[in-house]
């Protein structure tokens, strides 16, 4: 119960979210946004979330229906899945030949993981102001 509550919580924060921006925004206005979306719920996408200090990760299906329910319209995306593989590994290389001490290297070996197992997508997100 405590989790659909909390759940319940974080989509009317989304939609407070799209719902203002809807209201500044054009009609035909175009949103563009990355975020990283959940292909499936693991530990590891919890453990994802929890040093992200991320209460709530949705899918591209839910976030789909926020849009809409905001009045957006999905237009299209982009996976960039290879690009926030190639920007981790870097950030891990440079991280280790550098010897920085650095807590968020885990957080980057964490998440190239669940990329590469596609529990997770790093995604281009464009949205149209619907007209009305």
């Amino acid at each position: 119960k405590q989790w659909y509550q909390r759940r319940v919580a974080i989509t009317a924060g989304i939609d407070e979210l799209l719902a203002l921006i809807s209201k500044v925004m054009h009609p035909s206005g175009i949103l563009v946004s990355t975020d990283y979306l959940k292909a499936s719920d693991t530990s590891d996408t919890s453990k994802f979330m929890e040093a992200n200090a991320m209460p709530m990760m949705l899918s591209l299906d839910q976030l789909k229906s926020a849009l809409i329910r905001n009045g957006f319209e999905y237009s299209e995306g982009e996976n960039l899945d290879s690009h926030c593989l190639k920007s981790s590994e870097s950030k891990i290389d440079k991280i280790v030949q550098e010897g920085i001490p650095c807590p968020a290297v885990n957080l980057f070996k964490l998440m190239k993981g669940l990329v590469m197992n596609s529990q997770l997508t790093f995604q281009l997100i464009v949205a149209t102001k619907s007209a009305s």
